[in-house]
């Protein structure tokens, strides 16, 4: 389904901004052998291109290296930790993930203390494991603590704090506490774009959500204003052929057609629908809900 893919789109989009840059290579003060950072580099590519499976075996094979002659608790060692675990998650094995978490967190707060940016960032990256298996109230607890954590220590406008509010409020949705999840998706967006630009990818994934919000709260012309606002910024930003304008068309057609707009909704469906198909190919699910999605207007417009 669409929405599945949608989700994934956000979470690896969330992903990125948590904790440290990405995946990571190497501590400042790395000691690594040419061996070990070679085959790391390795394993972070994998990572990129969405081989888990043998990015895992290779994260695995340079923690086995790392743990023998570097130390369990080593700076890169842990980072290892964290890449692995970072690509459980991704994968979907969230028990596993949460253990690698675990040990990664003892370690950071052992090595860098409690309250370490990398600390933090750890235990925002374990609440999303324990988010993904249902297990809200546990990750909203510890978001709760790390945010507080975060803004204390941080400021209130660090990137990672704001992740961090932006992931409470995603909680808060997931609790349906649809009015509390808008307050804290706005005031996380006023930031991102004072700080970071209205056109910020990183800004677009909070309107994002916040549309998801309002959709909760059947404030659909509120979620058509969101969606409009992507797709304007999105077009300016990206290039033309990139799958984020299609889904973001998507999303409006849809928004449309729940307000039995079809007129307006028939041009970006169709759009989503082309865009699909040349980006993604015509036996790709995410086309296939594009077309449904097309015919279905057009056949709310013959019934007209």
């Amino acid at each position: 389904m669409l929405a599945h893919f949608l989700q994934f789109v956000a979470i690896n989009v969330t992903c990125l901004v948590l904790a440290s840059q990405q995946f990571i290579l190497a501590a400042e003060d790395a000691t690594n052998t040419v061996d070990t950072a070679q085959q790391m580099e390795r394993a972070v590519e994998l990572a990129k291109q969405g081989n888990y499976r043998e990015a895992k075996r290779e994260f695995r094979a340079v923690l086995a290296i790392r743990e023998k002659t570097l130390g369990k608790e080593h700076s890169d060692t842990l980072i290892v930790h964290h890449n692995l675990a970072r690509t459980l998650n991704v994968e979907g094995e969230y028990a596993e993930a949460e253990r690698e978490y675990h040990i990664l967190i003892e370690g950071e707060k052992r090595l860098f203390g409690p309250e370490d940016r990398r600390t933090l960032g750890a235990m925002a990256d374990l609440a999303l494991a324990l988010r993904n298996q249902g297990r809200v109230t546990e990750a909203m607890r510890l978001l709760r603590t790390v945010f507080a954590t975060q803004e204390r220590v941080l400021g209130a406008e660090d990137p990672e704090t704001l992740t961090s509010r932006d992931n409470l409020a995603n909680g808060l949705n997931d609790q349906q506490q649809f009015e509390a999840a808008e307050k804290e998706f706005r005031a996380v967006l006023a930031i991102r774009e004072r700080v970071l630009g209205a056109e910020n990818p990183i800004t677009l994934v909070t309107r994002y959500h916040l549309s998801l919000t309002l959709k909760n709260q059947h404030k659909i012309a509120d979620e058509e204003k969101e969606h409009r606002a992507i797709l304007k910024a999105r077009e300016h930003v990206l290039p033309p052929e990139d799958q984020e304008i299609f889904v973001s068309c998507f999303n409006l057609a849809l928004c449309l057609k729940r307000q039995f707009k079809y007129q307006e909704a028939l041009e970006p469906a169709q759009r989503a629908e082309r865009g699909f198909k040349r980006v993604r190919g015509e036996e790709d699910p995410v086309y296939k809900d594009a077309v449904i999605l097309r015919e279905s207007i057009e056949t709310a417009l013959a019934k007209k």
